[in-house]
């Protein structure tokens, strides 16, 4: 019942459909939260290394994983398992996970703290939302058909005599949904910690089966659940025709759950996401052809967003085109290469900011799709030539992370 909830909530299934690295969180958040369970079920202390272990691996994968290990220490100090702590086992464990994150603090160190700046410009980039909405989202996007599943779950670990060795995993939730709606961070961060929720309620619906003798509820929920999952599946996964699909979603896709503060068109924008991009490393591969041969040896292409750069750099090679340049994230922190800034073809860029910098700025094509985010529709390509200074005595100034 446990598997068949994780398998049906859409939040995984989405993550599950393209590459990312919320599905490897997602992995190694319910791993660790499994180890924790034998750490505390067994009372089997050597297995924190081995949570250290999966918890480093996590860390490497995404950063939010250090919620996880400070709901983990906040729970088990307002718990009687806080005996752990007396131990060196945690702390080992710990140790390991800090050894996964020693290259990437080093690595901060040496660039800036490229992430703080970043997580401070975050916040208005995520369609805000009250802790109330973010509940709402939290049933939304894990099916509300689990609903009760993993609220029987939150009973048990919270308040259950049963569920009293287990309280740290009942707290943990409590932390990280607090934690998460504070911060007005994305609905699915909080994703991962649902099937520790799964298997408890599922453990109480066993329970109370059995007690009342009520064999129907199992396959008659587990039916319930499937169908319901079927139902909606098409709504995160890629299965239906896009033009069936945009007549369904319309501008409201997603039941109205936005992940940002972008505009949204017919798809909404785990869909949209996924348009757009071949089509715009050909508009550009146009402009780039079109360029005299003097120009074309030495001309560059700068985007706006690590988006429209992973585009050219993924479709380009197809058409010939220069790796991509951008000032957004880590594009940023790669530098502008050997681009000198004589000749640039720019996407994305508003010509405005563009006049700042190149005393010539033409506009040479439009980049056009149907099904994209709004914001990738319509794009000017420009090319600008004659820059006021050399890119790399500019490149402080196009710097932005979000």
């Amino acid at each position: 019942m446990a598997a068949l909830a994780a398998l049906v909530a859409p939040n995984f299934l989405v993550m599950g459909t393209f590459m990312s690295m919320d599905a490897f969180d997602q992995l190694f958040w319910v791993s660790a939260a499994f180890v924790l369970i034998l750490i505390l079920k067994q009372d089997r202390p050597r297995l924190w290394l081995l949570f250290g272990l999966i918890a480093g691996l996590g860390v490497l994968t995404k950063i939010t994983m250090l919620y996880f290990g400070f709901a983990v220490l906040v729970a088990l100090l307002l718990t009687s398992s806080r005996k752990h702590l007396l131990t060196p086992w945690p702390w080992l464990g710990g140790a390991i996970a800090v050894l996964f994150l020693l290259p990437y603090v080093l690595w901060q160190i040496a660039y800036g703290w490229p992430t703080l700046e970043f997580w401070t410009d975050y916040g208005a980039k995520v369609d805000s939302a009250s802790p109330i909405e973010f509940l709402v989202e939290q049933v939304l996007t894990m099916q509300p058909l689990t609903l009760p599943l993993w609220l029987a779950g939150l009973y048990y670990y919270l308040f259950s005599r049963d569920g009293r060795t287990l309280r740290p995993l009942g707290l943990i939730y409590v932390l990280l949904f607090a934690l998460f709606a504070i911060q007005n961070a994305k609905f699915y961060f909080l994703a991962p910690a649902y099937p520790m929720l799964f298997a408890a309620g599922a453990l109480s619906l066993e329970r109370l089966v059995r007690r009342r003798s009520w064999n129907w509820l199992k396959p008659a929920y587990a039916a319930v659940l499937l169908v319901g999952g079927i139902a909606l599946a098409p709504m995160v996964v890629p299965i239906l025709p896009v033009e069936t699909l945009a007549s369904i979603t319309g501008a409201g896709g997603g039941a109205g759950i936005k992940q940002e503060r972008r505009e949204e068109g017919q798809l909404p924008q785990h869909f949209a996401d996924r348009f757009g991009w071949k089509n715009m490393a050909a508009t550009v591969a146009g402009v780039y052809d079109s360029l005299p041969a003097e120009d074309r040896s030495g001309a560059c292409v700068f985007t706006a967003n690590y988006g429209e750069a992973g585009a050219i750099d993924f479709f380009g090679p197809e058409y010939g085109l220069p790796e991509a340049i951008s000032g957004h994230n880590s594009y940023y922190i790669w530098g502008p290469g050997d681009c000198a800034g004589e000749v640039v073809i720019s996407v994305g860029v508003p010509r405005g900011e563009l006049e700042t910098v190149f005393d010539e700025v033409e506009k040479e094509a439009m980049i056009r799709c149907e099904y994209c985010m709004p914001d990738e529709n319509d794009l000017p390509v420009y090319v600008c030539r004659d820059p006021r200074a050399s890119l790399k005595d500019l490149w402080s100034q196009v710097k932005h992370y979000d």
